[in-house]
């Protein structure tokens, strides 16, 4: 280990660094100025979304990246997808709330406080 500098900062050897993915996922450079509103539609196509292109960074950092970058990433996905997917055939979901969540910043993004209903959808046959 050595001293090094990354980006004009100095950094000692056994330092811990440690990398902001908040402000990373929602820098304005790389997503636009609506940075901090979600659009689906900025991950549809490969060539456009940073994360998936060498517009900016090379994956998604909130897995990881590089050599020791999350190996359930894929699985997570495919899970992910056929649970919301299930959901939504099988339920309607609604918010209590009339008001926005908003974000809490720990050290991933978590909701605030919320209330959700699942209302089973009638099968019209």
């Amino acid at each position: 280990l050595q001293d090094t500098e990354v980006c004009g900062y100095a950094i000692p050897k056994h330092q811990e660094v440690f990398i902001n993915l908040y402000g990373c996922h929602r820098d304005i450079e790389i997503w636009g100025n609506d940075a901090e509103r979600f659009k689906l539609s900025r991950f549809e196509d490969p060539n456009s979304c940073p994360y998936l292109s060498t517009k900016g960074l090379p994956d998604a950092a909130s897995f990881g990246v590089g050599g020791r970058a999350c190996l359930g990433r894929p699985l997570s996905m495919v899970e992910m997808r056929a649970t919301v997917s299930f959901l939504l055939l099988k339920y309607e979901i609604k918010s209590v709330r009339k008001e926005k969540t908003k974000a809490r910043n720990f050290i991933s993004l978590r909701p605030g406080s919320h209330e959700i209903v699942f209302i089973p959808l009638t099968s019209k046959v």
